[in-house]
């Protein structure tokens, strides 16, 4: 959790990079809107995982249900279907491939949905906020 706090080297990376005259603003903030999605996507995924394969019965989460002996998968392939998870999530498409099987689980997804809406809505009113910015000189 410590090298979390190296994420404010980031943050202020792309604050010098936006204020840099030498860098288009609409493509820095895309990017950095980008990278926030990827972050958020990633953590939520580990998350995810780590409350997956500290449970007790490996038949009674959602990745047991759908891969017999997930924990002897390969970390990509468990790693790609916890992305997976998280995207259609995030994104409200949510397939019903994957869904929670026990509280933890339900739990998790419950504040992860909620997290959801507050980043759908900081992405939108930031893209919202570009195009309004770059659309201000014509």
């Amino acid at each position: 959790m410590l090298r979390l706090w190296r994420l404010r080297r980031v943050s202020a990376l792309f604050s010098r990079l936006e204020k840099d005259k030498s860098y288009n603003y609409f493509w820095v903030r895309c990017a950095k809107l980008i990278c926030v999605t990827l972050f958020a996507v990633h953590c939520a995924a580990c998350f995810y995982y780590l409350i997956a394969a500290r449970y007790r019965d490996p038949r009674r989460i959602w990745i047991g249900a759908t891969m017999e002996n997930f924990l002897r998968q390969s970390l990509w392939t468990r790693y790609v279907t916890f992305i997976y998870w998280s995207i259609t999530t995030l994104t409200t498409v949510g397939y019903g491939d994957l869904h929670p099987v026990n509280s933890r689980e339900m739990i998790f997804d419950i504040f992860y949905m909620l997290f959801n809406l507050g980043l759908t809505a900081y992405l939108i009113g930031n893209m919202t906020n570009l195009v309004v910015h770059g659309t201000s000189r014509t």
